[in-house]
């Protein structure tokens, strides 16, 4: 099971690592996401966000292991006046999924030791990236990954 500390620091060595990421937030939920997004400031795009895992237990008895349901945000406030036309707005999208797909290469090659006290593995085929889009004036990528431990 992942630990809050361990992912509070893969979001923070994540945005020290990846240029052009300028803040990061750990959120209970998503429901939380306006709050904190419709304070962000230009200056602070683009934002990497975690959200706190749910922990699905897994096995028996005996040998219980849990499945850690992860979910990553990658956003750039804008509104969409910023945009003059429909190529401006889809290279907001092109911009932010390059971002993204930084973070999942370092996701990958992030140690499972180091996430998770223990042994732990991705569950690759739960792996999803979609686009997010006019939320809390935020445009971006989510992804969502469940890690078993």
């Amino acid at each position: 099971m992942i630990k809050v500390n361990q992912l509070k620091s893969l979001l923070l060595e994540s945005q020290t690592e990846i240029e052009g990421l300028n803040k990061n937030l750990l959120l209970l939920d998503d429901s939380e996401l306006t709050n904190f997004l419709k304070d962000l400031k230009i200056s602070e795009n683009c934002v990497l966000i975690g959200i706190m895992p749910q922990f699905v237990p897994k096995g028996t008895e005996d040998s219980i292991r849990f499945i850690s349901q992860l979910q990553f945000m990658i956003l750039k406030k804008s509104a969409d006046k910023d945009f003059k036309n429909q190529d401006e707005y889809l290279q907001m999208f092109a911009d932010t999924q390059d971002l993204m797909g930084l973070f999942v290469a370092k996701l990958f090659g992030e140690k499972m030791e180091d996430l998770c006290s223990g042994t732990a593995e991705y569950i690759e085929e739960s792996l999803s990236i979609y686009p997010v889009w006019r939320k809390a004036q935020c445009n971006g990528w989510a992804l969502e990954i469940d890690l078993l431990s």
